[in-house]
């Protein structure tokens, strides 16, 4: 069954039953860290620092995320980092905060409340880095009582953008906190 297949009939599927729990039924791999979990599709590359409770995931395989094993995104890439703020005093805040201080790092933008849904939401900054041509978004995250940093990163790419922000918003959405830290 071809991929936009599947995808359809996921989205027919949590539209007919509507709720949270649909939604995580089709999770296709989640990702289980310390203090949290994430749901990603299977082809994402993901990479975990078990120091911070980091993980680092990227839409394509290894290979096919930089072409030197780090640095800016290829193309039609997506990078997004999710980092808890338990006890790490460099990126602490609230949720607003942290999209506030990367506002005002980077000047131009303004700093979005956005609504996930179920009482929940989030703040995001985005910015062109026009001489590079990559997108910045950084979101301030609080699920239960954690504050999540939340970073991604992608080319100025017309036709992938809507895809890119979708794909990320989605991550965002799936945060979930394990037992021992609610």
């Amino acid at each position: 069954m071809n991929i936009y297949r599947q995808l359809l009939m996921r989205c027919c599927l949590i539209a007919m039953i509507g709720n949270a729990e649909a939604a995580e039924a089709v999770c296709e791999h989640t990702i289980q860290m310390k203090a949290y979990s994430i749901c990603l599709p299977n082809n994402w590359f993901v990479e975990k620092n078990t120091i911070i409770d980091q993980v680092a995931a990227c839409n394509k395989p290894a290979d096919k995320c930089t072409g030197n094993g780090g640095g800016f995104p290829l193309a039609e890439a997506v990078f997004v980092f999710i980092t808890p703020v338990l006890g790490n005093s460099r990126i602490a805040g609230t949720a607003k905060d942290i999209a506030q201080r990367q506002k005002d790092r980077e000047g131009s933008g303004d700093v979005v409340k956005i609504d996930l849904g179920g009482g929940n939401y989030c703040y995001r900054f985005r910015s062109l880095q026009n001489e590079l041509l990559i997108w910045n978004e950084v979101y301030g995250l609080q699920v239960g009582s954690t504050v999540f940093r939340i970073w991604a990163q992608y080319n100025n790419e017309k036709w992938a953008i809507r895809k890119h922000r979708s794909a990320v918003l989605t991550v965002v959405k799936s945060v979930r906190l394990v037992d021992a830290v609610r």
